[in-house]
Formats: C-alpha cells, structure tokens, sequence
C-alpha cells in the first residue's frame, strides 16, 4: 500500500484470519523497514483459532522507516505454519482482510 503519511506516530499491521481445516497452526506479522531493507517482526508468532479473529502487529523504534520517504509506500507479509497436528498437510487459511494503519 501508500500512504501520504511519511512520519507516521503509530504504524500497525491488522489482520482477521482463522483455520479451515483443524489443527494447530501460529501466525505472525512482519513490517517492511526500508532502512535496513528487511522484514521487522511486529506480532511474534502467535496461536491462530478456528474462529474469524484479529490479529495486530505494531512497529515500535523509528515508525518513518517503515515508509518508503521517496513515494509513501509500505509493504508487510503474514506468516502462517502448522505447529502440530493437522487435518491437512498444508495449511488452509482465511483472510477476511489485511490492513495496514497509519496514523499521524
């Protein structure tokens, strides 16, 4: 995404996700930081249910690194892995969606 905000107060990843198939499986949250060009942990991987829920990730330090200062750019990537038993061999995920929040 863009955003016209390129010294943010506050960046979070927000995302609403569940399982289809059962079994144990962890999600996690990444933010793009331009100035080391590489991927930022914001939320540790974290246990995904069986039900629709929210899942955020906030960037701390320099928040305007997380904004590319040339056009207002700004990239993140989920992560999902099966931590146990599954129903599946791959995991089955649903989005409902992922944002990306700036404010400031």
């Amino acid at each position: 995404g863009r955003t016209p905000k390129v010294n943010p107060t506050a960046v979070d990843f927000r995302v609403k996700a569940k399982w289809n198939i059962a079994g144990s499986y962890a999600i996690k949250l990444l933010q793009f930081n331009y100035v080391t060009n590489s991927d930022d942990q914001v939320l540790p991987e974290t246990p995904l249910t069986g039900s629709f829920s929210v899942y955020t990730g906030s960037a701390l330090g320099t928040l305007s690194n997380y904004v590319k200062q040339s056009n207002g750019e700004m990239k993140a990537r989920i992560l999902v892995r099966q931590t146990g038993p599954s129903a599946t061999l791959l995991p089955s995920v649903s989005f409902e969606y992922a944002n990306q929040v700036v404010t400031g």
